[in-house]
């Protein structure tokens, strides 16, 4: 049971999340940056995927190297959704010098480091930014006029997923070697535990959003037919 939580629920959730993505926005006339969800978990399911099978089956030594080719997506990814959600002055601006200074990260690091070490630093910078804007989402939906019910409202779920998930994270990647040491019935490290932990919360609240913009086309689509 233990094997099971450390090596395939977190591979499960993030699945369950991308044939939600496909149910759930199929035919979404909707622009982006919704439309992108899905490509987007195809490539992390890919990658999770080729990751834990590799590992299992000594396919691969490690797959560090794997997760940095990763990297500039997963940021990119990030960033391109918050510049469309975040409704305030030069937000894209702004966006745009992050990414630049992110792609500047990867690059540093991988030069100094070498591309087959993990970019744990990168990584905690990405996450602080990533930080930084859910508090600017949640600060611009305060500065609307119009009311808004933020429980049907998707990019809400994606923002609050993505805040609890990437606090984990960055706890996890600044505490990495001591939560190693610390495990659970001497088995399994709490770090793995906090990262299942961190990606049930996220792509459950993905889940959510996806329901949020399904119910919303079809209280449209359902509201036109009645004309």
């Amino acid at each position: 049971m233990i094997d099971f939580l450390r090596l395939h629920l977190s591979l499960i959730v993030i699945w369950g999340c991308f044939l939600a993505s496909l149910f759930l926005l199929k035919n979404k006339p909707w622009k982006h940056p919704w439309t992108l969800f899905k490509y987007y978990l195809l490539i992390v399911v890919v990658v999770e995927t080729l990751s834990s099978v590799g590992l299992r089956f000594h396919l691969m030594a490690t797959s560090q190297w794997l997760y940095n080719g990763f990297m500039p997506l997963y940021g990119l990814f990030y960033f391109y959704v918050f510049a469309n959600i975040i409704k305030l002055k030069h937000i894209k601006k702004l966006i745009l010098v992050l990414s630049l200074t992110f792609l500047g990260a990867i690059l540093w690091e991988g030069f100094n480091v070498g591309f087959s070490t993990f970019f744990f630093r990168t990584l905690i910078y990405v996450s602080l930014v990533q930080l930084f804007l859910c508090g600017l989402y949640f600060y611009s939906i305060f500065q609307q006029d119009e009311y808004a019910d933020l429980l049907k409202d998707p990019a809400f779920w994606f923002s609050t997923g993505t805040l609890f998930y990437v606090a984990i994270v960055a706890s996890t990647s600044i505490f990495f070697s001591e939560l190693l040491k610390l495990q659970v019935k001497n088995q399994i490290p709490l770090r793995a535990i906090l990262v299942v932990l961190g990606n049930v919360i996220m792509y459950g609240c993905w889940i959510k959003s996806f329901l949020c913009i399904n119910n919303k086309q079809t209280y449209i689509t359902q509201s036109y037919s009645q004309r």
